[in-house]
């Protein structure tokens, strides 16, 4: 019998992820039952979820745990997905419902994970594949894959980056999942991580640059925090902000750390 599974999902990385189920459906092992989405995308000009399922005559729905058309399925796969999944929306999988985060568990749960990571100087990151539960991002962790961060990176290159590990990390294991060839009496140990939650609001405090600051604390903001096209930071002189241009602000600041270094 097919195994059937419901595909939730947003963002860049939530089409590449569909795209590639699409493509082992195909052979007939399984079926996707229906695609839950927001459409939502970082960048304006990449392709729309909706539009990879009218293309592959997939049937969608924007809300999971509002649909008044649901069963159980074998798998709910989740990846970026803008809903927390409610009790008995977790029930219906027969088997597992997996999430798909794009960060190391358990140090980066919930949101603005890349700009979290840059303000705490992290030297690693990484993307992780785990069991749902009612809590945000926990469960069991069933596969991650960390790598190191680049020298003076900022925000939406260390989204691209991640992007790129969690494609990776979801194809090597997307099959094992489906097949059912976890070993699910075997996580990822946690042992020693400590656990850290961020809120939508939690990078609220750094969209204002104080040039009063010390440079290396301008520096480190602004690269966490600059990310079109998302509301840009302001620089605070006196009393006044100012629309910062990336290119200016950049040499200017790295300017004066090689004059006072």
């Amino acid at each position: 019998m097919r195994k059937s599974i419901y595909f939730l999902g947003s963002k860049e990385i939530g089409y590449e992820c569909l795209k590639l189920l699409i493509k082992f459906s195909e052979k007939g092992d399984f079926k996707i039952k229906k695609v839950f989405t927001n459409d939502r995308n970082i960048y304006l000009k990449s392709p729309k979820i909706s539009e990879l399922c009218d293309e592959n005559n997939i049937a969608y729905e924007k809300s999971f745990n509002d649909s008044c058309d649901k069963e159980e399925v074998d798998i709910i796969y989740s990846v970026q997905y803008h809903e927390i999944l409610e009790k008995n929306s977790l029930a219906l999988a027969k088997s597992k419902s997996i999430n798909l985060h794009m960060a190391p568990l358990p140090e980066y749960r919930g949101c603005n994970q890349f700009s979290h990571a840059i303000l705490n100087d992290e030297k690693q990151f990484g993307s992780t594949i785990h069991e749902m539960s009612r809590k945000i991002d926990s469960g069991k962790i069933l596969y991650e894959r960390r790598f190191y961060i680049p020298e003076n990176i900022f925000v939406d290159q260390l989204y691209d980056l991640t992007k790129k590990y969690s494609y990776d990390i979801f194809q090597q294991s997307i099959l094992d999942i489906l097949n059912g060839q976890i070993n699910t009496n075997k996580g990822v140990s946690t042992l020693g991580r400590s656990e850290n939650y961020y809120s939508r609001e939690s990078i609220k405090p750094y969209k204002i640059i104080d040039s009063e600051w010390d440079l290396e604390k301008q520096l480190i903001v602004f690269r966490a925090i600059y990310f079109p096209p998302f509301a840009l930071p302001l620089l605070k002189v006196d009393d006044k902000l100012i629309q910062i241009d990336k290119k200016w602000y950049y040499q200017k600041v790295t300017h004066l750390l090689d004059e006072k270094n």
